[in-house]
């Protein structure tokens, strides 16, 4: 489905494809570890880290949005933001309504030293356990569908593509089409429907 919106005159152009993955949790079985030990924590506090811009850290904190982080010998390496509210997807200039049961997994970052030792998928994996021990049914999580490192990841932790959205902000239209081929999830964007 293809939708507009005039958000006001500008000389600019841009364009962003997300590819939509979705993992049914009660049959998550994947489990790829890091190349290295790597401990995980999970809170609904954003701790002052050299990793967390100072804007995104009080962003989240004001949200409660959970996040993962993983330390190798105390030393941190990566996270990973999960929420189960309407969250703002910046990509795509829309927001995503999160319906109850699910999860939405976003803003993952690993540093670049510890790159390739599967960092990401560590993190992916342990907030599926952590969703799906607190009865949630369904994680989200989106790419870039240039982003073929973080495709790889999100597909091997077993995620499964339910679609794709296109947007292209043209002189201040924007314009989406959405493109939903398994329709697993509830949850939506907001200019979806």
């Amino acid at each position: 489905m293809i939708k507009t919106q005039y958000t006001g005159f500008s000389l600019s152009v841009s364009r962003e494809h997300l590819k939509l993955y979705y993992l049914k949790l009660d049959q998550h079985r994947q489990m790829i570890t890091a190349l290295i030990p790597v401990d995980v924590s999970i809170s609904e506090f954003v701790p002052e880290l050299e990793l967390f811009d100072k804007t995104i850290r009080e962003q989240r904190n004001k949200r409660h949005d959970t996040v993962l982080i993983a330390f190798h010998q105390a030393q941190p390496l990566g996270y990973l933001f999960a929420t189960t509210k309407d969250c703002w997807v910046g990509e795509i200039d829309d927001w995503l309504i999160i319906e109850p049961r699910e999860v939405y997994l976003y803003d993952a970052f690993t540093h670049p030293v510890y790159r390739g030792k599967h960092i990401y998928a560590t993190l992916l994996n342990r907030a599926a356990d952590f969703f799906k021990q607190r009865g949630y049914s369904h994680a989200l999580i989106f790419a870039g569908a240039q982003n073929m490192s973080s495709i790889k990841g999100i597909e091997q932790c077993g995620f499964s593509e339910y679609g794709s959205v296109q947007r292209l902000k043209l002189l201040g239209r924007n314009m989406w089409d959405f493109r939903i081929t398994r329709r697993y999830v509830t949850s939506h964007f907001k200019n979806e429907i």
